[in-house]
């Protein structure tokens, strides 16, 4: 059995190169906005998922608790699936 050095030497440089664009696309240096379908609410997380900032429109005021809530969880969570789509997108190959 020949021990291959050249192809191990390869065959690592092009798992580094993966890793460093999965590390890319979980950064928290990268982030990711979502808002909720009403435009009540306005989410950025980082690469890694962790919510960045929030912002919420004025009419919150006149808004029912449990609305703003619900808007708050889909500002986050249509953030997060941004997230994870690109980090999908690094698995599959593609480049954003």
């Amino acid at each position: 059995m020949a021990f291959d050095t050249e192809a191990r030497r390869a065959a690592l440089a092009a798992a580094r190169a993966r890793v460093a664009e999965l590390t890319d696309a979980t950064s928290p240096s990268v982030e990711y906005e979502g808002v909720d379908p009403e435009g009540i609410a306005r989410a950025r997380i980082d690469g890694a998922g962790a919510v960045r900032s929030l912002e919420l429109d004025p009419v919150v005021a006149r808004v029912p608790d449990e609305m703003v809530g619900a808007a708050v969880v889909a500002a986050i969570d249509a953030a997060d699936a941004l997230r994870v789509d690109a980090i999908g997108d690094r698995l599959d190959g593609e480049s954003s």
